[in-house]
């Protein structure tokens, strides 16, 4: 009895071409499982992609804002938000508006790192942000800087991520 080994050791050009069997008749190789697995891994990994930056643009737009600016920065995360946290976003942009004191106050945020927590590509995921803020009181030249990080819960809905949970630690 002899025994070919299909995929092994041929360029990618002729592992394309149809096989000879014993009995002379052409088949085409098999796939291998691994492609099935590589599929589900592409899915997992361009999920991953999708929260990490959708997590990265949450964290620093929604911990920058000044009183001065009427907190609109919280209105342009509506794209990457849920129904629920935009609702939550628009009463913090309200009760913002009406905060503003004589006296300047501003934070800016970027995000140092972001990394995935727990990832489940078709239905949620939970994201840390490690980052720096700048806090500026009455003139920009009165600053603290200072490291926080922003736990976040996205969920996938309708083919998007979306940040439905966030809490500065």
């Amino acid at each position: 009895s002899m025994f070919f080994l299909v995929g092994r050791g041929k360029s990618p050009k002729e592992s394309s071409m149809p096989t000879t069997t014993v009995e002379g008749r052409a088949s085409e190789p098999q796939a291998p499982s691994i492609l099935k697995r590589t599929s589900e891994e592409l899915k997992e990994l361009l999920a991953e992609n999708q929260v990490l930056a959708i997590a990265r643009a949450f964290a620093e737009r929604y911990g920058s804002f000044s009183n001065q600016g009427g907190f609109e920065n919280l209105l342009d995360l509506e794209p990457i938000v849920t129904t629920s946290l935009w609702e939550e976003l628009r009463g913090l942009h309200k009760s913002g508006q009406s905060d503003v004191s004589n006296e300047y106050f501003g934070i800016s945020t970027r995000a140092l790192s972001v990394k995935l927590v727990k990832l489940d590509p078709n239905t949620s995921a939970k994201v840390s942000a490690q980052t720096q803020r700048q806090e500026s009181r009455g003139s920009s030249a009165n600053t603290r800087v200072y490291y926080q990080e922003v736990r976040m819960d996205l969920v996938y809905s309708d083919g998007q991520w979306k940040v439905d949970y966030a809490k500065w630690q």
